[in-house]
Formats: C-alpha cells, structure tokens, sequence
C-alpha cells in the first residue's frame, strides 16, 4: 500500500456515493478485456421453473421457433422470410442461452420487434401485397408470440416493465426528442468496436430502433429510458473516475486498482466499500487492471468526443441531472493508452 492509499479511498468512496445506481433492468460491466457488455439480471428461484418450462416449449425441436426458422430457411425469399427470420434469430439466440446468461430485458425488446414484424406482415397481407401465411406458419407464429408474454412475466425484468411503464408521461414533443437521441446514442455506441461488445451494441441497436406497430409504447419506452440512464452511469462513470484520480492513478495498486474499476462502472446496489476493494487482491488482476484501464481512457475520451449529445441526453429527464457536474466544456482528456 502507498501513502497515498487513504486519499484514494476517501476519493473513490466519495465517487461511489455521487454515482446512481444502474438500472435493475439494465445493467453494464466489464468483460475481462475491458470491453463493455450487457449483463443478465438474475432471476429468482421460484421464477427459474417456468421460465424453463416456457423456453423449453419455444425452443423445442418441434417448436415453434424451429418449424419457423426451417421454413424461412428453405424459402429465403419470401417477402416474410425477410421480414421475420432475422429477428426470429435473434430472439432465439438469446433465449438458448443457459437461464442464468439470458438477457430478459435484451429478450423483451426483440420479443417486441417480433410482435412488430407480425403486424407488418399481416397488414400488407390484408392489402394484398403479399401472399397469406402457410397454416402451420401462422400457427408457429402466433405460438411464439402467445408464448413470449408468460415467459417475460415470469421474470422480475418484465414484471417491473409492466408495473412501472405508465411512470414516464411527457409531450410528444418531448417523446419525439428523446427518441432521436437515444438513436443517436446507439449509433454512437456503434460506431465504438474497441468499447463494446459486438453482441451489446446488436442488443442496444434493437431497443433503442423504433417499432412499428408497437402495442406497448409506454414498456418500450421506459426500457430505453433506463438503458439510457445505465450507459450514462458506464461511460461518465468512467470518465469521472480517472478525473478523480488524475495523476494518482499510476500508484493504485493493479490488483485493487482493477476491482475498483469494475466495481465504478458495473454500479450496482452492492458495490462493496474502498476498504475491503483495497484490502483484496488476485491472480489476474494487474492484466486486466491495464485492459479495463485502457477502454475506460476510451470512454473518457467518447465523454468529450461526443459532449454535446451527451449533456443533452443529460439535460433530457431529472433523473440523468446527474451527469452534467461531470461533462464540463473544458474537460480534457489523457490521450495515452497506458
């Protein structure tokens, strides 16, 4: 330990109280490599049953899912194959993930862009652009959607969806802003591979896109929201922790040093307090200390790239307020990449 050790703690103490909490929907953390992902809300015990109870008749060899996925497969070019057979896949992949790896709140919103694809189809089938569904195409598509519903249901994720989802209520004005920066903010993120993971940027580009034919505007809307409010914990989070330390940074100790990092960032409710972070150290941690430090200067810097959309996003609901104490206009950046 340094001398310095005590300052830091009584910084980064301060740092994790000024910080909100993540989402307890939507959460961010750190891979090993430093990159930043999605990562999965448990659910609980009395819960794990019927989701697999539920997944398994979706993901069966007989299920829906499949009788779909081969028919779009032997007719790639029928207008619902293009329509449908992307998101299928995706809704698929994430849910034959292991229970304890599938994102609910990633599942919810292509659940959602699903239902979305469904009433495109059905509508130019009515007008008679395309032809009718296949019986047993319509029947596997209307299990899947009837089965979406219960499986999210059975999950805190979707159940705090439902309950909370009339809290956000603005103008259309007001909505019509939000939606535009909150695609800009994907974008954004995009356009940042060195940051994120692929797979979280394909998860955020799927919540935050705009849906058709949206039957639950107001649950779509507030996963935005907080996904907005998660990303904004991450990457000013991050910001605002190499601030913090500037030029102490190069005396942390790499094992604690590390556990600080994933411990700021990933924000949750049991962040664990500076003293027992310091006091811990394993075998690993000074690698991915120097990975995980290398892509929080990469966020730092995307914080002063992108300050104007960030303090308008900041500017956009009360609860975000936060974040403009940490995006000053004169706020520089370490540019190296040690």
């Amino acid at each position: 330990m340094t001398a310095q050790t005590p300052d830091l703690t009584i910084a980064l103490r301060s740092l994790a109280q000024a910080l909100p909490d993540q989402s307890d929907i939507v959460k961010f953390g750190l891979t090993k490599y430093g990159k930043v992902e999605l990562v999965a809300v448990p659910n609980t015990a009395d819960d794990v049953d019927r989701i697999i109870a539920i997944r398994e008749e979706l993901i069966s060899a007989d299920g829906p899912i499949a009788v779909l996925s081969n028919r779009y497969s032997r007719n790639p070019n029928a207008p619902q194959s293009a329509l449908l057979e992307r998101v299928i896949g995706s809704y698929a992949k994430e849910l034959s993930k292991d229970i304890g790896d599938i994102n609910f709140a990633v599942l919810f919103a292509r659940g959602t862009r699903l239902v979305s694809a469904s009433r495109t189809a059905q509508h130019n089938i009515q007008t008679g652009e395309w032809p009718d569904f296949e019986p047993e195409e319509q029947e596997a598509l209307d299990s899947l959607i009837a089965l979406h519903g219960p499986l999210m249901m059975a999950t805190p994720v979707g159940r705090e969806l439902v309950a909370a989802s009339d809290e956000f209520d603005d103008t259309p004005e007001k909505r019509k802003e939000e939606e535009r920066l909150f695609q800009e903010l994907a974008e954004t993120v995009a356009d940042e591979t060195e940051i994120f993971e692929a797979e979280t940027v394909d998860a955020i580009l799927d919540i935050t896109t705009p849906v058709e034919f949206d039957l639950h505007p107001a649950r779509t809307r507030l996963l935005r929201i907080l996904l907005t409010g998660s990303l904004l914990t991450s990457v000013v989070g991050a910001s605002a922790w190499l601030a913090s330390l500037g030029p102490s940074l190069a005396v942390i100790p790499a094992a604690a040093g590390g556990m600080f990092i994933w411990e700021v960032v990933k924000k949750t409710e049991d962040f664990k307090s500076v003293t027992e972070l310091l006091a811990k150290g394993y075998d690993g941690m000074p690698d991915q200390f120097a990975e995980q430090l290398k892509n929080l200067k990469r966020m730092s810097r995307l914080l002063t790239k992108r300050r104007a959309m960030f303090r308008k996003l900041a500017d956009l609901r009360p609860e975000f307020g936060w974040a403009k104490r940490y995006i000053k206009p004169e706020e520089t950046v370490d540019d190296g990449e040690g």
